[in-house]
Parts: structure tokens; C-alpha cells; sequence
């Protein structure tokens, strides 16, 4: 199995309990969509596909509080959705298993939330699975 790890600082937020116009709504979700495929692109380059094994892709929220698991999803989605296009797949494609999880993080100046998600992608070999 190889797996492959990024931490990105970037901050995310729910989007099911927001009320927010629509083009601060659009830009957020421009940004996290930008960040994740730069970061992507540096650290793995191109994807290399086409992909027949199963990828695990865990994306983990890091952030000043607990989200509750609809939310935690919500906060994730752009990351999610620029994550399978980088892979050439659809974030519904039966190859990918998402799972998600979350922990808190400190800051180093006192009073200054910390932010940031990390994805990490796991490939199974055809000669693992029995």
C-alpha cells in the first residue's frame, strides 16, 4: 500500500448553517478549490492514472473546534471536489472511499485560531486485497 500526505493551511467552514451572499460564498470556494489544486500539482505533480485499485482519500479539518460529521462533510466539499478531479474521477465514482475526520489545533500566537485540512491518499495494490 502507498500512501501519500499533504498538510495544508487553509481554512474551512461549515456551509450547511451559513447565510452568506453568493459571491462570498463563490470566492471561498474559489480559493479552497485553488489552494488544494496547487498544492496537489507541487507535491504529487500531474495524477498518474488510470486507477483499477481502490483509493482511500482521508481529508482531516484541523481547526479551532469539533464540527458534528454533517457538518465536517460540508466544510470538506470543495476540498473533496478538487481532489477527485485531480485524480480524473468523479467525487461519486466507486473507486474512491472518503473518509473524513478532524481534530483541534493551536496556534502559535495566543488568540489566533489555526486552520487546515489534510488529505491523504492510500492506494491498495491489486496483490493486497485477497
Amino acid at each position: 500500500m502507498r500512501y501519500l500526505l499533504i498538510h495544508l493551511p487553509l481554512q474551512t467552514v461549515s456551509e450547511l448553517n451559513r447565510r452568506d451572499h453568493w459571491r462570498v460564498v463563490a470566492r471561498r470556494k474559489q480559493v479552497q478549490k485553488q489552494a488544494v489544486a496547487v498544492i496537489l500539482r507541487a507535491e504529487w505533480g500531474h495524477c498518474r492514472g488510470p486507477w483499477t485499485a481502490p483509493l482511500t482519500v482521508t481529508l482531516t479539518r484541523i481547526g479551532p473546534r469539533m464540527l458534528d460529521s454533517d457538518n465536517l462533510q460540508s466544510a470538506l466539499k470543495y476540498c473533496r471536489d478538487e481532489v477527485a478531479r485531480w485524480l480524473g474521477l468523479d467525487d461519486a465514482d466507486p473507486l474512491l472511499v472518503w473518509v473524513y475526520g478532524q481534530r483541534t489545533g493551536r496556534s502559535l500566537r495566543k488568540g489566533v485560531p489555526y486552520y487546515a485540512v489534510e488529505i491523504q491518499l492510500g492506494e491498495e495494490s491489486p496483490e493486497a486485497t485477497p
